[in-house]
């Protein structure tokens, strides 16, 4: 991977990423406890990983953060468990889950689109994690529309299906223009970019 190489996480913003992490969370619980078949929601996994593993990276080469990572694991495992186990009643969840179309926009979509936009390109953002992002998103309203007819999960996937449509945009823009995005490279299953007084949050 890019930042293992590097060993840097420029552009990448631990809050967009932890964000996306813990609305991936929600969004996975949701589906599981309501009952909804695996294929409906099973790229969510991916995605999920994707984003463990970038928040680990942000952990480990952010600077001054690794103190802050066993906290980090520790309220993340216990919000993990809390959502999947019913500690948390279902009327809560489902409030949650549709908070986290506004989670994704807000906390990791748009911030990096308006970044990329402000410096003329999308930096270390991968167009592939990108494409895979948006090919997930057009499964998942497929899928939702097919077998479950889920207003949140559907509305979720169409709102962040079109933000991935910019990222990917923007990504192709920048590989076009001979800048830093990579077929290949880093960047957040959000794609979260780097903000003043966010990449340290």
């Amino acid at each position: 991977m890019k930042i293992v190489r590097a060993r840097s996480v420029t552009g990448l913003s631990l809050a967009a990423n932890a964000a996306e992490l813990v609305a991936y969370s929600i969004t996975f619980a949701y589906n599981y406890r309501l009952g909804y078949g695996f294929s409906t929601y099973g790229e969510l996994v991916s995605c999920w990983a994707q984003d463990l593993v970038l928040v680990t990276l942000l952990l480990h080469y952010g600077p001054g953060l690794k103190k802050r990572a066993l906290l980090g694991v520790a309220a993340y495992g216990g919000l993990l468990w809390a959502f999947m186990s019913g500690a948390v009643p279902m009327p809560v969840l489902t409030a949650l889950q549709a908070s986290t179309i506004f989670i994704v926009a807000l906390g990791g979509r748009l911030p990096q689109i308006l970044l990329n936009a402000k410096r003329g390109n999308s930096g270390q953002l991968s167009i592939l994690t990108s494409g895979l992002n948006l090919a997930g998103n057009v499964a998942r309203v497929f899928t939702t529309l097919v077998l479950t007819g889920d207003g949140l999960n559907l509305v979720g996937a169409v709102v962040q299906g079109c933000l991935n449509s910019v990222l990917l945009t923007q990504c192709w823009r920048t590989i076009r223009a001979g800048g830093g995005a990579t077929a290949g490279g880093g960047g957040g299953a959000g794609g979260g970019g780097e903000l003043p007084g966010l990449a340290g949050a």
